[in-house]
């Protein structure tokens, strides 16, 4: 069974933003940079930071921003604003592409690093065809729906990777609340319902899971990674939601360990 996502992007609810510490200002010179003609009604230039993640923050939660920011200030600004929710890709234009390449990595929203205007703006057109195309209100997992789009060189994987990542940044967002998990619960029992021996695994489950011990339950031979595998397989949006208690934990739980790793690394 196919499944539609209810959420729609219409091609006014996304904004080309950028920002530099430059004289940048007037639109036009912008779109003179970046020869951005076609999407000049999209476009605002902001020098000031404060000012441009105080307009960011106050778009609607479902407004999409494409952020342009120059390698000068992008290290600096971005731990500011890169969790703003409603920012899906970021785009580093600078003179030297050597020079941010490795700091740039740190920020899961970047695209990519330009020194060239046309190469940055191949792929920020691409990004919102993309996006626009995967927020459309049809059964957008579907293999016909891919070869019957009109969009030309769109990347499937590209597509869905960062579909999925606007998806978990959205479900890290939301409260962790005692509903989720027994949301979670009862979705775990109705699929095992006929299976004695995993719904006492599930009663285990219920009794003993901490966020802190999240890993181990995953890994263990379960219900829990076969549902969590299955719905995150075949992208099932119901199920992943209501999985979202457990993604999120596990998600969290393996970057503090990836984080762990890497500072021990560094101390030895």
């Amino acid at each position: 069974m196919s499944i539609s996502c209810e959420t729609t992007l219409s091609t006014n609810d996304f904004q080309i933003i950028w920002l530099d510490n430059h004289n940048v200002q007037q639109t036009d010179y912008a779109n003179r940079q970046l020869d951005l003609d076609h999407l000049i009604d999209h476009l605002k230039t902001y020098e000031d930071l404060s000012k441009c993640q105080q307009y960011i923050s106050s778009l609607d939660k479902a407004d999409k921003v494409f952020l342009i920011i120059s390698g000068s200030i992008g290290e600096q600004t971005l731990p500011l604003i890169h969790e703003l929710i409603q920012i899906a890709c970021i785009y580093i234009f600078c003179i030297d592409i050597y020079k941010h390449q490795e700091w740039a990595k740190k920020f899961h929203k970047i695209r990519g690093v330009f020194n060239e205007s046309k190469a940055m703006l191949d792929r920020l057109q691409r990004d919102i065809q993309l996006l626009l195309h995967h927020f459309t209100p049809v059964n957008i997992f579907t293999m016909q729906n891919l070869k019957e789009t009109t969009l030309q060189n769109i990347d499937q994987e590209q597509a869905i990777y960062m579909w999925f990542q606007l998806l978990i940044d959205t479900m890290l967002k939301l409260p962790r609340t005692s509903q989720a998990f027994h949301e979670f619960i009862e979705e775990c029992i109705k699929r095992y319902c006929n299976n004695d021996v995993e719904k006492r695994k599930i009663e285990q489950f219920r009794a003993e899971y901490t966020k802190e011990n999240v890993v181990q339950w995953y890994t263990r031979d379960c219900f829990l990674y076969r549902l969590i595998n299955r719905a995150l397989r075949t992208r099932n949006i119901d199920t992943i939601f209501k999985y979202r208690y457990l993604i999120v934990d596990l998600h969290q739980r393996l970057i503090e360990l990836h984080q762990k790793q890497y500072s021990t690394q560094s101390s030895v």
